[in-house]
């Protein structure tokens, strides 16, 4: 660190500078006169229109380069975010996808047990018509027994009940 003559201010050097010549006191008369024109330099108006001096707009330069590099240090955290929400609405959408499937799906299953359950009744009324037609009495019997059978488990007979299949 350097402390300068007459400011009582202590400055981190940031660039050093060494000169080499004949006679140290040369540099030392130099040096002084150089941190004069830096000091005129940074206090010379740049700015027109806001009356801002070279070191404001150092300064205010400076400032700009720190929030913009905050804030491209957060856009990630906030796209993550954003593809965090656009994930979980994906995951939620594809549930619902899932439950209208299985919905519709048992929705078919349903008219398909109906249509099973009229076609036996028709080849069971079938079966019965011939069976009576040939007066074969056993065959009959068992027309019967297997109407029997199907009304006890047809669809709407075991949703009446409330009973479930234990298959």
């Amino acid at each position: 660190m350097m402390e300068f003559e007459g400011e009582g201010i202590e400055k981190k050097t940031f660039l050093k500078v060494e000169v080499e010549g004949q006679k140290a006191s040369v540099w030392e008369s130099a040096k002084g006169k150089l941190m004069d024109l830096m000091t005129k330099l940074m206090d010379a108006q740049i700015n027109s229109y806001s009356d801002s001096t070279v070191r404001e707009e150092l300064k205010r330069a400076g400032s700009n380069v720190i929030e913009f590099a905050n804030a491209k240090l957060q856009r990630p955290s906030l796209e993550n975010i954003k593809l965090q929400a656009e994930i979980e609405l994906m995951l939620k959408n594809s549930a619902k996808v899932d439950a209208e499937t299985r919905k519709v799906n048992a929705e078919a299953e349903a008219v398909e047990l109906a249509n099973l359950e009229q076609k036996l009744k028709i080849v069971m009324g079938a079966a019965k018509m011939i069976a009576m037609g040939e007066r074969n009495q056993e065959a009959i019997l068992f027309c019967k027994d297997m109407e029997s059978l199907l009304g006890q488990f047809t669809n709407s007979n075991l949703l009446e009940k409330g009973e479930d299949l234990n298959i």
